[in-house]
């Protein structure tokens, strides 16, 4: 086994290959701390797999899905050991002990696949470790059993064991890893088994296994990981032997490991490319930058006084996302690294070791000759970069040393022409450090009364070599003459009081600018030392200018505190102020800083602003970029290389501006939660408001009843997820957009019922909007009285209800004939029957009777009586049921029988037609009519029929005599109502309007009065109350 172990970079690497890394954990929602795996689908999602369930990430909340033993559809198993999402969008998941599983994301459930046996499809091991989609579609898993094919398209597996695992039933000799390479071929990583080969065509397995004999064997045989770099090489990751490059050709490996050689540097668990050439390497030591040139290892790990190190040195995964940054899973949670905060450079204050500053408080930059970058500090003196070495020398003053710098506040560090140092201080004077013998001589102490001065606030070297000193303390002015060796005081604006020179500069014509502490700057002639003095319009006497810079059009720009950054026309003297409401990061503009293509870079107190000069934009960065954070000092350094450097109260950042791209486009926002009255709307179920995920949703129905709703929204974009700004619309109520900031929620209440759009869009800038909208239909259904149905049946009632108004009008009129026909038709029977003549020969014949059989004389009494009596309790009724009207025409026949002979009267009446409703008094006109005007038949006798039937509802009455139709006597003239055949079929027509028929007939030789009755249409109910005909009659009558 050929090992080269590599000295790790982490011993020594200069502070600049340092990395900024965020952390989520269980704080920020994670279901466990433990990261298996990791994932984004195409949706932009982040999965995350722990022993503990699955989460979901937005950039914002964790959703946890996890193992519900009273759901199906929730997943098999906690226990999450991979993800991967498929060609068609099908999320797949691995888990420990509960098989596959398949996520249905409209619905929200999950599918099931285990090597249970009543499960379908069957796998071979319910252990998953690793799923991939290969070139043609079919899904690979290596498990406990085996390695598994599945078929989506016919819902089949196929199950291949390798040799090893063929006479073994222990869990532990399951597949690790599972990988398709470039070519095709699937590789396979095992447990204790080495590295293998499959040939899908044969169903070959082909081993590699470690050979302690073969130098260029595999160094391990348990494989962790397995990568394909992008120029084609393939990386495994062992167990007790490092990372390993396989050769195709050869088919030999060559091992690298970082040193020291201990157990937690030798295990592999994941790699991935770092897209620069360069390999992520994950162990149980930390993380690894592998580069396979140079065989390096720059090592990074937790330390526990670097928030943004790594929060936990086991590196279980590692994910690169569509953005280009990069996830680390880690038994202490995820860690996570922006690309775009890469180029920026955080040298960092940490008093342990000499590879990083003392002090983190920045007052002052220089490069020197040599490339060594000096930084003034806040109280820990000078911190002098190696920059080749990475480590640093610190200058600090020591009361016992005569020879020390004269005070740690230091404001400023100048390089002369013999390369020897001068090293402005706060308190400390001006001091000069000679390069040789690496001592400090104070000046101020060789100075006399007059030039005496303790507070230094900026040094510049002119091109003459000469040194310029602006003085604090409102001391002034002063030039060292370099080669004469003397300090000489430049005398400005004597009539006025001398200011503090806070910061000096030279264009390219030689002038010196010189700005100061009273809203003032000066251009001053460096040989006949006459000047010209600039006030800033619209600056206060106390504003400090706290940096000057020339640009290639020969203009000024001035960095102010509390004034924004100053444009200044040298030619015509004309200023310009850009603010915050420009878009400048705070209104303290301090370092300034010019670059290569043009752009002004700006320190402030509240982040870094980049200026183009050309399009006039500001563009902010803030600490979530990777800036030592938001609050900037004045010191600021361009280096010879191009290199800017910034000092804040936190360190010092640098980059290099070309380094910086910017991308201000944004993935599209999705919809992540929709509530109503603030709780989330579940899918599915009865009458459904969200018929799958709010993510697919399209459009949604509400009811009117939802008057308080609220959607939820996330732009997937991980990297700037702390600044992006959103905007919503409600479009039909609604015609401006809402610019919300970081709101992350539009809730809407009382919508008028319509139809309507929600639409949300995201910007990682300000200004920045053109990115892709995101909208839903929602349609607000009215209540039903406002619905077109409801008022369409509105419309239908009141219409009826006129209708029916006219109708019971019509049927009022009519009931009113009706009844003044019965009470016409009763007086006429009464009139008729209690008449002298009918009384005296009925009483006469009863008489008679009497002598006779007094049992039928007593019956016949009790018949007139019941006639009599029926007659009376019936008067003013419209209707009556046809037993009575038979009954009542029975007694009648009865009494007549008394007084005509030869009458011969039968009745063949249905019992069915017994309860139905008739006119009152229908039947007694119509017999005595056949009684008055029949004849008598060939054996002499009236015979008079009467029948009913009742038929599928229709009513049949048939009285018929014998006779004659002719024989019936017209009205007689002057008779109100006519005769009592037409006082019967006025009768009928109110009750039965059009569903009734009353004719006479004649047929056989005998007469027929044929009433028919279509019950079943006519709307007349056959069981209804007689009391309550009576009673609507009455009401209407009275």
């Amino acid at each position: 086994m050929l090992v080269v172990l590599v000295l790790m970079g982490g011993a020594a690497h200069a502070q600049e290959d340092e990395l900024k890394f965020e952390h989520l954990t269980i704080d920020d929602g994670l279901s466990q701390n433990k990261i298996n795996c990791i994932y984004q689908d195409s949706r932009g999602f982040m999965w995350f797999g722990t022993n503990e369930g699955l989460n979901k990430y937005d950039g914002y909340e964790f959703t946890i899905f996890g193992k519900d033993s009273n759901s199906t559809a929730s997943l098999s198993d906690d226990w999450i050991q991979c993800i991967f999402e498929d060609s068609r969008g099908n999320l797949w998941i691995g888990t420990g002990v509960g098989g596959l599983n398949l996520y249905d994301r409209s619905n929200n459930r999950f599918f099931h696949f285990s090597d249970d046996s009543g499960s379908a499809p069957r796998i071979s091991s319910s252990n998953v470790r690793c799923i991939i989609e290969d070139a043609e579609g079919y899904i690979w898993l290596s498990t406990g059993g085996g390695i598994d094919r599945i078929d989506t398209r016919n819902n089949t597996v196929t199950t291949y064991i390798p040799p090893h695992m063929r006479n073994s039933h222990f869990e532990n000799d399951n597949l690790n890893v599972l990988f398709e390479d470039s070519r095709q071929e699937l590789w396979f990583g095992t447990r204790g088994d080495g590295l293998i080969r499959f040939n899908r065509k044969t169903a070959r397995f082909t081993y590699f296994r470690h050979d302690p004999a073969d130098t260029h064997s595999i160094s391990d045989n348990d494989i962790l990981a397995i990568f394909e770099d992008s120029a084609g090489r393939l990386w495994i990751g062992t167990y007790n032997g490092g990372i390993n490059l396989f050769d195709p050709l050869t088919e030999r490996f060559s091992s690298y490991a970082p040193l020291p050689k201990i157990q937690e540097n030798l295990t592999v668990q994941s790699i991935l490319d770092n897209g620069h050439g360069k390999l992520w390497v994950g162990t149980r030591n930390g993380l690894f930058l592998f580069d396979p040139t140079e065989l390096s290892f720059n090592h990074y790990f937790h330390d526990p006084h670097n928030p943004y190190s790594l929060n936990q040195d086991n590196i279980w995964s590692i994910y690169k996302d569509k953005n280009g940054d990069f996830w680390f899973g880690t038994k202490g949670g995820i860690n996570f690294l922006n690309s775009a905060n890469m180029p920026f450079v955080h040298y960092r204050a940490d008093s342990r070791n000499n590879r990083h500053l003392n002090n983190k408080h920045i007052n002052t930059i220089y490069e020197d000759r040599l490339g060594d970058i000096w930084f003034g500090t806040e109280g820990g003196g000078i911190n002098r970069l190696n920059r080749k070495s990475g480590l640093y020398t610190y200058y600090m003053h020591s009361p016992q040393n005569p020879h020390s710098i004269g005070s740690n506040s230091i404001s400023a560090i100048v390089e002369d022409d013999d390369g020897n140092l001068w090293v402005g201080t706060h308190q400390g004077g001006l001091n000069f450090f000679n390069r040789k013998t690496q001592r400090f001589s104070n000046y101020t102490s060789r100075l006399n009364m007059e030039h005496k001065f303790t507070s230094i606030n900026t040094l510049f070297k002119d091109n003459k070599g000469d040194i310029w000193i602006g003085i604090g303390q409102s001391r002034g002015l002063y030039k060292y003459h370099f080669r004469e060796k003397v300090f000489r005081r430049i005398i400005l604006d004597s009539n006025n009081r001398t200011p503090s020179f806070s910061c000096i500069y030279q264009d390219k014509e030689g002038y010196i600018w010189a700005g100061t502490n009273i809203n003032r700057f000066y251009k001053i002639d460096p040989v006949t030392l006459e000047y010209e003095s600039f006030r800033i319009p619209g600056g206060t006497e106390n504003t400090i200018i706290m940096n000057i810079l020339e640009d290639k059009h020969d203009n000024l720009w001035l960095g102010t505190q509390g004034n924004g950054l100053i444009y200044f026309n040298t030619k015509d003297k004309s200023f310009r102020r850009y603010s915050k409401k420009d878009g400048l990061a705070n209104k303290h503009a301090l370092g300034i800083l010019l670059d290569d293509n043009d752009n002004l870079w700006v320190a402030t107190y509240n982040g870094l602003s980049r200026f183009d000069t050309k399009t006039k934009k500001f563009k902010n960065y803030y600490k979530g970029n990777g800036l030592q954070g938001n609050q900037f000092t004045s010191a600021c350094l361009k280096t010879r290389s191009g290199e800017l450097f910034f000092g804040g109260i936190n360190g010092a950042t640098a980059f290099y501006p070309d380094n910086i791209i910017d991308d201000s486009s944004l993935p599209p926002v999705v919809l992540t939660d929709f509530k109503i009255f603030n709780k989330s709307v579940k899918i599915g179920g009865e009458n459904p408001i969200l018929k799958k995920n709010i993510e697919d949703a399209r459009e949604i129905n509400l009811s009117y009843k939802h008057s308080v709703f609220t959607f939820t929204y996330a732009a997937l974009d991980f990297s700037s997820s702390n600044k992006t700004q959103y905007a919503y619309m409600m479009e039909g109520f609604e015609n401006d957009w809402n610019y919300v900031g970081k709101r992350r929620f539009a809730t809407y209440t009382n919508l008028n019922p319509g139809n309507y759009t929600f639409k949300v869009k995201a910007a990682k800038n300000p200004g920045a909007w053109d990115n892709p909208v995101t909208s839903v239909m929602i349609t607000v259904a009215p209540p039903f009285w406002e619905e077109w149905w409801f008022r369409m049946i509105l419309a239908l009632i009141f219409f009826l209800a006129v209708w029916h108004f006219v109708d019971y009008q019509k049927q009022k009129r009519n009931l009113l004939k009706a009844t003044a026909l019965a009470n016409l038709t009763q007086l006429k029977l009464l009139r008729n029957q209690m008449n002298p003549h009918f009384l005296l020969n009925a009483l006469s014949a009863i008489r008679a009777l009497v002598l006779i059989d007094k049992n039928q004389a007593w019956h016949s009494v009790s018949e007139l009586s019941d006639y009599f009596r029926y007659v009376l309790q019936n008067y003013n009724k419209v209707g009556a049921y046809l037993k009575d009207e038979i009954q009542a025409a029975k007694n009648y026949i009865n009494i007549q029988s008394l007084l005509i002979e030869s009458l011969d009267i039968s009745f063949d009446v249905d019992d069915a037609a017994l309860e139905c409703i008739v006119p009152a008094f229908l039947f007694q006109p119509l017999i005595e009519n056949a009684a008055k005007y029949g004849d008598t038949d060939e054996s002499g006798a009236l015979r008079i029929e009467v029948s009913s039937t009742f038929r599928s509802g229709v009513l049949t009455i048939d009285i018929c005599n014998t006779g004659r139709l002719g024989t019936i006597a017209p009205p007689a003239a002057g008779q109100a109502h006519g005769n009592s055949i037409v006082n019967i079929k006025k009768r009928l027509d109110i009750m039965f309007r059009d569903y009734f028929t009353f004719e006479l007939q004649q047929k056989d030789g005998m007469v027929h009065a044929l009433i028919v009755i279509d019950y079943a249409n006519s709307g007349f109910e056959k069981k209804l109350p007689l009391k309550v005909i009576h009673e609507k009659a009455n009401s209407l009558v009275t």
